[in-house]
């Protein structure tokens, strides 16, 4: 019986391994960003609280051919008020965490960089 409780321990615990790798929890890597603001802007949520979102452009590559992905780069909390002070075409440089949202990729500021 101690046995095949162990098994199914491990079992399980292999399962939930997959699948946060497959859903990209345990794959979440931090990077840093430069780059150019095509769009931005600075709206209150649901709550009242102000949050930040930044557009900037990417180069990608898919199958050998070259394009431009418009990507949001997202500004919460005490981000925002960092972010308040950038302009659709200035520069800037932040560390982000990478995220999917709706199977896009998008960014979140972790901290800007002066």
């Amino acid at each position: 019986m101690k046995k095949f409780f162990k098994v199914n321990v491990l079992l399980i615990a292999v399962l939930i391994v997959g699948l946060m790798s497959i859903t990209g929890l345990a794959s979440a890597k931090d990077l840093m960003l430069e780059s150019e603001i095509t769009s931005i802007s600075i709206q209150p949520d649901k709550n009242g609280n102000d949050y930040g979102r930044i557009f900037i452009q990417e180069d990608r590559e898919l199958n050998g051919v070259g394009y431009k992905a418009s990507v949001a780069v997202m500004c919460f909390g005490d981000t925002v008020e960092a972010a308040k002070t950038y302009s659709k075409g200035d520069s800037f440089k932040a560390v982000v965490s990478t995220n999917q949202y709706k199977g896009r990729l998008n960014y979140n500021v972790i901290q800007f960089i002066q």
